[in-house]
């Protein structure tokens, strides 16, 4: 459902699946960005911390939770998150333009910023 971007659909069902797999770092993932779509950033943040905590080198992870921090507000958060998963993956695409985006001049290196460029989460990824 989430793949598809039906997000109010996917949070129960990643809801109900991860009880019977708690273990599932992607599953957290999905779920938090789900809840991310539907502007539940506090439970977006949550499950991407339980997510980290399952798997705390996976970058994809710590850029999507930069960019729900970002969203919420805590340019803090979404700061030390950014340099935390260019630091994991610097050759990583996606995490190279949230860190871009979300740093500003210090991910300089990594291009300009273009015009109507937003960050970006990533729903799935591999392992």
């Amino acid at each position: 459902l989430a793949k598809v971007g039906r997000y109010e659909d996917a949070v129960p069902v990643l809801q109900e699946g991860l009880k019977g797999k708690p273990d599932a770092a992607y599953g957290w993932n999905a779920l938090a960005v789900s809840q991310a779509k539907v502007g539940n950033l506090q439970g977006s943040l949550d499950c991407f911390l339980k997510a980290i905590e399952l798997s705390p080198a996976h970058a994809t992870i710590w850029s999507n939770a930069a960019v729900a921090a970002a969203a919420g507000g805590d340019m803090e958060q979404a700061a030390a998150a950014a340099r935390h998963a260019l630091a994991l993956d610097p050759e990583d695409a996606d995490v190279a333009k949230n860190a871009r985006l979300l740093l500003g001049g210090d991910a300089s290196k990594f291009g300009y910023i273009l015009p109507g460029e937003n960050p970006s989460m990533k729903l799935f990824f591999s392992w």
